[in-house]
């Protein structure tokens, strides 16, 4: 049995895809925590991240929930990566600490904790938006992002719409965010527009084109708030974020950064295998899977079928420049785990996209990437520093 541990890190869920992707005839069965105790950037989108990758291994087995029947519900409430998880392991067994099934008894309280996710009810800062493939009706769809089952609003219907996902977010100091946080809003909801309209484009199917099931695709807004120093201490042992909190940032009278996490992920092909139309990754080196995300991240790139216009395929590129001067993110996709640190390397546009600037998540290395167990899906983390007057 695989364990999530309440401890859990980026560096740990490393060791338990080694352990998943080695296995060979024996069913792997997950066992979730009572709860996630670290608060690590981008470390909620891995863990289910881990999960879809988990539910494609033929290997994959069970779900095991720390939980009796009566506490289904806090259960849910109590942890952001509960509900997804259970969803996209729905056909799986679902077990209790009794090894009992509660498939039947979580799915009131799970309908229930989606209207309170569509509403942003949820009891917590953070905001998880969650969408899943189920059936031709419209169940599974955010009403904040989509206008029916296949069209997402616009980029001013999600500012429109995201606005009381922000409030939210902001809500540890309203008047703080009155002040501050509205004055980057514009840039992200460009962000979060272009990312998701990418994973719902690129996401459904795979690279054949058959669609996927199960299937997420998610939002995580996130605030973070701390000293410089505590969050130079808390990636020391990551060498791109370790840079990135050493260069010059605008702090509160206390001397505390505020950051927004945005986070994306989808249970898709992953961004090499839908560009470059292969089902098996072994074709390629670390190298040449870094190059085909160069080229996503490329102006008017797109394995679209449709038209280059001159909005579609240069959502990546988009971002980049978004984050320019203060950003960071992080592409998990395939065997490569990527990051651009855009507030030190600033964004430049490049005629060929093989001089696009990427680096290693773990050795911040440009030239040397390390090959990492294959994952599904493509997760994008960014943080972004929030403006002070």
């Amino acid at each position: 049995m695989l364990k999530i541990t309440k401890d859990i890190t980026i560096e740990k869920l490393d060791y338990l895809y080694k352990q998943l992707l080695n296995s060979t005839n024996e069913k792997l069965d997950i066992q979730l925590p009572s709860k996630i105790e670290t608060n690590e950037f981008s470390l909620l989108f891995s863990v289910i991240q881990f999960i879809a990758t988990w539910i494609r291994n033929s290997n994959s087995g069970n779900l095991h929930l720390p939980i009796y029947d009566d506490e289904i519900s806090q259960y849910l409430n109590d942890n952001e990566f509960a509900y997804p998880i259970i969803v996209i392991s729905w056909e799986k067994l679902i077990l209790n600490k009794n090894g009992n099934n509660i498939k039947k008894l979580i799915k009131e309280p799970s309908k229930e904790y989606f209207k309170q996710m569509d509403f942003f009810k949820l009891k917590t800062y953070d905001v998880p938006i969650y969408c899943f493939d189920f059936d031709k009706s419209n169940r599974g769809m955010a009403k904040s992002l989509y206008m029916d089952k296949e069209n997402v609003f616009s980029e001013d219907g999600f500012g429109f719409n995201l606005f009381p996902a922000y409030q939210q977010v902001g809500s540890f100091n309203k008047e703080l965010f009155r002040k501050n946080i509205v004055n980057d809003l514009d840039n992200i909801t460009a962000i979060i527009h272009e990312l998701f309209s990418n994973t719902h484009e690129h996401a459904k199917t795979d690279e054949k084109g058959s669609y996927l099931y199960p299937n997420i695709r998610a939002i995580h807004l996130k605030f973070h708030k701390k000293k410089i120093e505590t969050y130079q201490e808390i990636y020391k042992n990551f060498k791109a974020l370790e840079n990135y909190f050493k260069s010059d940032f605008k702090l509160n009278s206390q001397g505390e950064l505020y950051l927004l996490e945005i986070s994306i992920v989808d249970s898709g092909p992953g961004l090499v295998k839908r560009y470059a139309g292969l089902s098996n990754l072994k074709e390629l080196s670390t190298s040449e899977e870094v190059n085909y995300i160069k080229q996503c991240l490329h102006r008017h790139n797109t394995s679209s079928d449709i038209a280059v216009s001159d909005t579609k395929g240069i959502g990546l590129d988009r971002v980049l420049q978004t984050l320019d001067y203060k950003g960071f993110i992080r592409i998990k996709t395939g065997r490569v785990d990527i990051i651009r640190d855009v507030k030190t390397i600033n964004y430049q546009h490049h005629h060929n996209a093989s001089d696009i600037k990427l680096f290693d998540w773990k050795t911040n290395n440009e030239n040397d990437y390390l090959s990492y167990p294959e994952v599904t899906g493509t997760l994008l983390s960014i943080f972004y520093p929030l403006t002070f007057n």
